[in-house]
């Protein structure tokens, strides 16, 4: 669990007191660096904290805003604003937590930084998120803070010792000599005559207690204290260990289905998995039906937006690949009419949208796979008929051995893939990409070009698989019925590009109106000529307002990504051209 996709808060850092690190920038300056060090040596201690995207500061200030991310599925509330239930099961998680850290003290590459990473505000910078911990303004205390080591220890001493009982451990300080002990009393006996004579006499030492019959009747001699003492069932218990260990080493090597001497698993086998994970998000969704305008539908409907779907319950047993003989077969769906050419759509608006939708149904698919956390949902689309592009965040919980599995409407099954290549992370506002590879070309598919630039005001359109529209599909229940060969029909939204943005990381963010959701992460924003002018990313959603931000990667990260990983794609520079107006559209 490490992606920092679900919105959890946002903040304002304005007179805060910022902990400066050796080099003298804000602790939060580098925080991917920090919790990527994290979460390889602690991945739950990672956890607790939230992940910030900056806004832009004036030059030559801090920043005062900070949007919040974290890793938990779920809607955030302020701890002291959480149900009881909850509170109690978040404090004492923090309470775990705070321990596990405090044990990294003296680690080399991260115990200089724990005063400052456990550095809150005030105890209103701690939220809960369906019961775990997240600490959003870390790495910055209240005003007139002192930030010497002593004064962050003091401060989290006063922060977290009332809350829930943790303190900073008291650093022992080397042993003295001292003239008390056994060989000081020793040293005392052998020499009396060492003491003045004119010294006051000292007081006679108490007398010790006296022991018990039982306990002074018979002492054990020297000797036979330190002689080892065989216990009468440790031979039985050695036999039995031993018969234990061969008998494991019978089944691993020898025993028909043991683990050297197993068939090997039918390649369709790894459906079940994956439809038992759709199935048991179905059922969430299904159960936002009906529920009444109001805070708890929108906190139920802004979790975990753009992020892989966590487990909802106990992984039910293993489905079958294709429905249960004797199941009556549903009505065939309509086939899909040919894809357009991207290079000759129609100049008439509506005709283009039309034309344009068709022909990302067969550029687009759904992405599933299913990990130890839980489900992965998302959109992906071709580059070349067997390459297709989507979000680290959908896939990065997936093993190799884990399934994984690409389907659509025009690809008519699903097909098994693998992650080829990724971004190094996931953090919001940094590069966010992954390639998948099928076992051979898909017949059909429709690769999409790369636009490297994209202008505001520029119409676009969203391509995917929202989970809230597509659980309603009938094509997907059929699928999560275990008949392969459903699918989903894909989600189309259009809207503007609002802005493109220069992150601090580097990267490219296209901001749009195109409206999405859960299961759009990794899917095409394309511009009216069917070039993707982005990957659709992540959502943030301001507290105050209430209005949500739409945000793509830019086409040029992407370019850059798959080129320095040695892949390919159709590259496609100008202007698209095709205007509202019905203006006919330039080639890519």
């Amino acid at each position: 669990m490490s992606s920092y996709s679900s919105f959890v808060a946002t903040s304002s850092l304005a007179g805060l007191t910022a902990i400066r690190t050796a080099a003298g920038g804000s602790l939060l300056n580098d925080a991917p660096g920090l919790l990527a060090r994290l979460r390889e040596r602690a991945p739950a201690l990672a956890a607790l904290f939230a992940s910030p995207l900056l806004a832009p500061p004036t030059p030559g200030q801090q920043p005062l805003n900070a949007s919040w991310y974290g890793i938990h599925d779920h809607a955030a509330r302020p701890l002291a604003a959480a149900q009881p239930a909850l509170r109690d099961q978040a404090l004492q998680d923090l309470r775990g937590l705070l321990t596990q850290a405090l044990a990294l003290r003296d680690d080399p590459d991260l115990g200089g930084l724990l005063p400052a990473l456990l550095t809150l505000p005030s105890a209103d910078s701690i939220m809960t998120v369906g019961g775990h911990p997240v600490f959003i303004n870390w790495g910055f205390g209240p005003a007139g803070l002192d930030t010497s080591a002593e004064g962050l220890r003091a401060h989290f001493d006063t922060l977290f010792g009332p809350l829930c009982g943790v303190t900073w451990p008291v650093e022992e300080e080397p042993a003295t000599p001292t003239a008390v002990g056994a060989g000081a009393g020793a040293a005392a006996i052998a020499a009396p005559e060492q003491v003045p004579q004119d010294a006051p006499a000292e007081p006679p030492p108490a007398p010790s207690p006296t022991p018990s019959p039982a306990l002074a009747s018979a002492p054990l001699p020297l000797a036979a204290a330190s002689a080892p003492r065989w216990h009468p069932w440790a031979v039985p218990l050695a036999v039995a260990l031993g018969l234990l260990i061969l008998a494991l080493l019978w089944w691993i090597v020898w025993a028909p289905g043991g683990l050297l001497n197993r068939a090997p698993t039918l390649a369709l086998d790894t459906h079940g998995p994956v439809l038992d994970g759709l199935r048991r998000e179905r059922d969430r969704l299904q159960g936002l039906q009906g529920m009444a305008c109001g805070p708890a539908l929108t906190d139920a409907l802004r979790e975990g937006y753009s992020r892989p779907l966590a487990p909802r319950a106990a992984p039910m047993a293993q489905a079958p690949a294709d429905a249960p003989p004797g199941t009556p077969a549903p009505a065939p769906a309509e086939p899909l009419p040919p894809p357009p050419d991207l290079s000759d759509l129609p100049a008439a608006p509506a005709a283009r949208m039309t034309a344009l939708a068709r022909a990302l149904e067969y550029s687009a698919a759904l992405v599933l796979g299913e990990s130890a956390q839980g489900t992965a949902l998302g959109t992906a689309f071709f580059i070349t008929p067997d390459t297709l592009v989507t979000n680290r965040h959908v896939v990065e919980d997936l093993r190799p051995t884990d399934p994984l599995m690409v389907t659509s409407q025009a690809l008519g099954r699903l097909l098994p893939a693998r992650v080829v290549a990724r971004t190094h992370a996931s953090d919001i506002g940094g590069p966010d990409f992954a390639v998948l590879r099928l076992e051979a070309p898909a017949a059909g598919a429709v690769p999409l070009a790369v636009a490297p630039t994209v202008d505001k005001l520029s119409r676009v359109v969203t391509a995917g698989y929202p989970g809230y529209i597509a659980q309603s599909d009938t094509a997907f229940s059929e699928l999560l019925a275990g008949r392969s060969a459903a699918a989903p029909s894909m989600v189309f939204t259009s809207g503007e590009v609002s802005v493109v943005q220069r992150q601090d990381t580097g990267s490219t963010i296209v901001i749009h109106t195109a409206d999405m959701s859960q299961g759009n992460s990794g899917g095409p924003l394309v511009d009216l000529c069917g070039r993707v002018v982005g990957v659709n990313t992540f959502i943030g959603m301001d507290e105050a307002s209430g209005r949500r931000g739409l945000y793509a990667l830019g086409g040029t990260d992407l370019l850059a990504f798959l080129a320095a990983n040695g892949i390919s794609a159709d590259r496609a520079d100008g202007p698209c051209g095709a205007e509202a107006d019905g203006a006919p559209a330039s080639g890519t």
